[in-house]
């Protein structure tokens, strides 16, 4: 068995992606899933014996495109795999017969890791291969299925890999996904999930919130809407009661008024006239800025009432 020639401060990825080309759509679901995935707060710093947990699980490596032509698993690919903390592959009938998987297993192997390998079935049955008339859903590849010798050669020694069953029925993407993680940062998936679902409450709790303050804030504004709308109803009745009022003074002055001074042509006019503008005046104490107008109708009829009084 090959000696690990990087430290676990010197890996570059934190873990490296197998598959077969078939299975590209899990592949690409899996690598945004995990580089998207930020741990719970509360476990980040954590020690273990892979250090401390970190914030993001960055970076991941996926790259099948340089093993196009290839024989063999080029500098690239065998450089990722050293620099990687783990290895996941995704198991499926066609990963199982995947010379590439085999290999990038083999090799992730011969570097004494076997441990930092788990297996996200998305397909076919683990096992199935030693059952007769099911070895075409076998999903493991040969090298998952089985130990290594010293020499680093496959043995005949059974292997038990770690695995997530995304199957429906079974685990399901996202219990899946979070045994992955949980397997990634070397922590119990109980612990993961439990503080998953602590900060999906804490999430639904702020939705709440907010929610009611949208609430509430439009309801405040509604309700403002309908006393601004109130208040401008009044006004406008004030104004249009005010307009009446003044007319109603201008109509006195201009036939009443005329009336009484060509019938009796005295004092006495006058005082009409000055009783008929204060108590337009008194109904419009509210609004002050009206007074005016009713003061500028008075004069006009106060002097008039004074001529026709005074002796000739």
């Amino acid at each position: 068995m090959a000696r690990d020639p990087a430290t676990v401060s010197e890996r570059r990825y934190r873990a490296f992606i197998s598959y077969s080309h078939r299975d590209e759509a899990w592949a690409v679901w899996l690598h945004k899933a995990l580089e998207a995935y930020r741990v719970p707060s509360r476990l980040v710093g954590l020690e273990t014996a892979l250090g401390k947990v970190p914030h993001r699980l960055t970076p991941i490596f996926r790259d099948r495109e340089e093993l196009a032509s290839a024989h063999d698993l080029n500098g690239k690919v065998a450089e990722a795999l050293v620099q990687s903390e783990s290895l996941i592959v995704i198991c499926s009938p066609q990963s199982a017969v995947s010379h590439w998987v085999d290999e990038e297993v083999l090799a992730y192997k011969k570097l004494g890791r076997g441990e930092r390998i788990f297996c996200l079935i998305v397909e076919g049955e683990p096992g199935a291969s030693a059952r007769s008339g099911r070895e075409a859903k076998e999903c493991l590849a040969p090298a998952l299925r089985h130990g290594i010798d010293a020499n680093g050669r496959s043995s005949d020694d059974p292997a038990e890999p770690i695995a997530a069953d995304a199957r429906p029925g079974m685990d399901g993407k996202t219990n899946a996904k979070l045994k992955l993680i949980a397997g990634l940062l070397d922590i119990g998936f109980d612990t993961l999930k439990q503080r998953e679902q602590h900060r999906r409450v804490r999430r639904l709790s702020m939705i709440a919130i907010t929610a009611l303050l949208l609430m509430m804030i439009t309801s405040g504004l509604a309700i403002n809407a309908v006393v601004s709308q109130r208040a401008a109803v009044e006004a406008q009745k004030a104004a249009e009661q005010r307009q009446k009022q003044a007319e109603d003074l201008v109509d006195f002055m201009l036939g009443d008024l005329n009336d009484k001074l060509a019938k009796v042509q005295r004092l006495e006019i006058m005082e009409s006239v000055d009783d008929q503008a204060v108590t337009v005046r008194d109904r419009d104490t509210m609004e002050q800025e009206r007074v005016p107008l009713s003061v500028r109708a008075q004069e006009p009829a106060r002097e008039l009432a004074w001529r026709l009084a005074a002796p000739s």
